[in-house]
């Protein structure tokens, strides 16, 4: 992974897919997960940084409830 990726503090969709190791479609489906933390400026998915890493350690917590 790109250096310039990983010190970002928003990402874009191909790059918020690299950061978590998956691709554009993928990333394109998550986005629109009610409550997943991205919003729109014109044409263009903005997502956190620090929101994608939470989400993501809330989805993995909830898992382990299971």
């Amino acid at each position: 992974m790109k250096d310039k990726v990983v010190e970002r503090g928003t990402f874009n969709l191909d790059q918020a897919a690299e950061f978590i190791g998956t691709n554009h479609t993928t990333m394109c489906a998550i986005v629109k997960t009610p409550g997943f933390p991205a919003f729109r400026m014109g044409r263009r998915w903005i997502i956190p940084r620090d929101a994608l890493i939470r989400w993501l350690n809330d989805r993995a917590a909830e898992r382990a409830e299971l």
